[in-house]
């Protein structure tokens, strides 16, 4: 008897050892779900903001299209005068003007007017 409730008592202690490791390993698996939990709302932001980086490229690569054709659609608007170098930020629009000014010997100005006119009129009938 004396025997058997010593086993008793270490079978208890054995349980209640094995309890405590159970609860040890499922606090630890909470821990860890929270974690991965954190992780996947983590990765779902950064997803979202790689579409929104993507999306910004994609309408930055548009936007640099567009302005690509408007400039060659403003280039293809003026005239070609030869022997003239074109620089990035001059105004083309002004200098053939007073190009023209000078060869017909009439004011800028007036030179500015007709073609402006003449640049309505073409738009108007394109």
């Amino acid at each position: 008897q004396e025997n058997i409730s010593q086993n008793h008592m270490e079978l208890k202690g054995n349980i209640n050892k094995l309890e405590d490791k159970v609860d040890t390993i499922q606090q630890t698996m909470q821990k860890n779900e929270q974690k991965l939990e954190e992780v996947e709302l983590k990765t779902v932001q950064n997803e979202k903001k790689l579409e929104l980086m993507d999306n910004k490229m994609i309408i930055n690569k548009r936007l640099e299209e567009q302005i690509i054709y408007l400039e060659m659609d403003r280039a293809d608007y003026y005239l070609r005068f030869q022997n003239i170098i074109e620089s990035r930020d001059e105004d083309l629009n002004v200098l053939m003007a007073e190009l023209l000014a000078l060869a017909l010997q009439r004011e800028t100005q007036e030179i500015l007017l007709e073609i402006d006119e003449a640049y309505r009129v073409q738009i108007s009938y394109a």
